[in-house]
């Protein structure tokens, strides 16, 4: 009989055992064993080790949170801005420029209608030039818009009716060449479609142009509210964390937090530097800018009608009496639009205007008293004719040193935004770091 084998320790391994079923291996597998680990895991939360990497846990949650929402948003805001001095304010300079040629062509061609010898024939390489700019306009505006914008039909209607004016032009001077009174008429046609067609539409388009320069500015001048708050909602969660790990270690001040929350200083301030100087120059480049470059160009145009209207009134040697209020109104424009300006060019513009005024009444004078010859010399005349060209030319100045003070501002704001995204980033990333590094001997004394 063989004798049975010594019991060891071991034995339990050789008994097979019932398998488990499938219910009962998910009820361990998902239910049992994770809601022990979870126990476990809260168990440790409650510890001081526990309670310390909770925070640690949380305050970069908060840290990297505020520092990529700053980070994002900036860099967000100065795409905006390249986009702004790139590609919306050069289309807005583009229609400004539109509408005037085609105003100056208009007053160009009228003045070429009446004067005689030279001053004819420059008032024709005005007229050709002015043009030519506004076809070059046309062309250049139609590039800053995509298929269905409002501001592409306008432009669109705008180059089939600028070939239908010229064409009207070249006939009155043809006509007019060959002592034909009907160029007269095409002279007229030709200003009607200008004055009642071309120039209203180019109005408009300067109009949604500089709406949408408005737009973009006012919304870039609006400070990052979100992004800012959580920053200073980070530096609070850091202060409270430091006065929580102090009273729990009986120690003053963690070096590692200590040094996050100079991190968050610095990047909170760097943010909200950029921002109010973001501010500050977009609200001084629409009061010192925007506005009066519109207030200029309206004025200019303004001049240049009446310029018109005048030279009309001597092609059909008629009163001027009519067009009075258009030239009141006119003068009135450019005189208070000049006067929140300064300097040398101001200046000549408002002597110049002065000149003008004079020169106007007197051939209202003259063409009053059925004295045609008269009121042609006085247009004639080198003093009294150059008084609106000089006009023209000094509110053409104007236009363009307000034009660049606008695009300065905007270059401001565009340096201020530089290195925002990045540095804030960088400072909350280091700021985690320095968290992590500061709790690290605290955890040690646990261990």
């Amino acid at each position: 009989m063989t004798p049975p084998h010594p019991v060891t320790q071991d034995q339990w391994l050789d008994q097979v055992t019932r398998r488990r079923t499938i219910a009962r291996r998910l009820w361990y597998g998902y239910v049992r064993y994770p809601r022990r680990w979870a126990k476990q895991f809260i168990r440790f939360l409650l510890t001081t080790p526990g309670k310390m990497t909770t925070m640690v846990v949380l305050l970069s949650v908060i840290i990297t949170s505020a520092g990529w929402s700053m980070s994002t948003m900036a860099a967000e805001r100065r795409a905006s801005f390249d986009t702004l001095i790139n590609n919306t304010e050069p289309v807005n300079y583009v229609a400004q420029s539109l509408y005037a040629n085609l105003s100056a062509a208009d007053t160009a061609a009228s003045s070429s209608f009446v004067l005689v010898g030279d001053a004819s024939s420059q008032s024709r390489s005005d007229y050709a030039r002015s043009y030519q700019r506004a076809g070059k306009a046309i062309a250049q505006a139609a590039t800053g818009f995509n298929t269905g914008d409002p501001e592409l039909a306008l432009l669109e209607n705008l180059s089939q009716k600028l070939p239908v004016y010229t064409g009207l032009v070249e006939t009155a001077w043809a006509n007019n060449q060959q002592g034909n009174p009907v160029g007269v008429a095409y002279m007229s046609e030709a200003s009607t479609l200008m004055r009642e067609d071309l120039l209203p539409t180019a109005s408009q388009l300067n109009v949604l142009t500089g709406q949408n320069v408005d737009k973009q500015q006012k919304a870039l001048t609006e400070p990052l509210w979100v992004p800012l708050t959580g920053l200073v909602v980070a530096l609070i969660a850091l202060l409270v964390g430091q006065i929580w790990l102090a009273g729990i270690t009986n120690r003053r001040l963690n070096r590692g937090m200590l040094c996050a929350s100079v991190l968050m200083v610095v990047a909170t301030l760097w943010g909200g530097t950029a921002n109010a100087i973001t501010w500050r120059t977009g609200s001084l480049g629409y009061e010192r800018a925007a506005a009066p470059l519109n207030a200029l160009t309206d004025a200019r145009v303004m001049a240049q009608q009446a310029r018109t209207q005048e030279m009309l009134a001597l092609v059909w040697r008629q009163s001027l009496e009519d067009s009075t209020n258009t030239f009141e109104a006119a003068a009135h424009s450019v005189e208070k639009t000049l006067a929140g300006f300064s300097g040398p060019t101001a200046d000549a513009a408002r002597i110049a205007l002065g000149r003008w005024v004079d020169a106007h009444n007197h051939i209202i004078a003259a063409l009053d008293a059925g004295d045609y010859e008269r009121a042609q010399r006085l247009a004639l005349q080198t003093n009294e004719e150059s008084s609106y060209p000089k006009l023209d030319s000094t509110l053409a100045t104007l236009i363009d040193a307000t034009r660049g003070t606008m695009r300065s501002y905007i270059n401001q704001g565009i340096a201020a935004s530089t290195f925002v995204s990045t540095m804030v980033l960088m400072l909350s990333l280091l700021s985690v770091f320095c968290l992590w590094l500061g709790i690290r001997p605290r955890l040690q004394e646990y261990l």
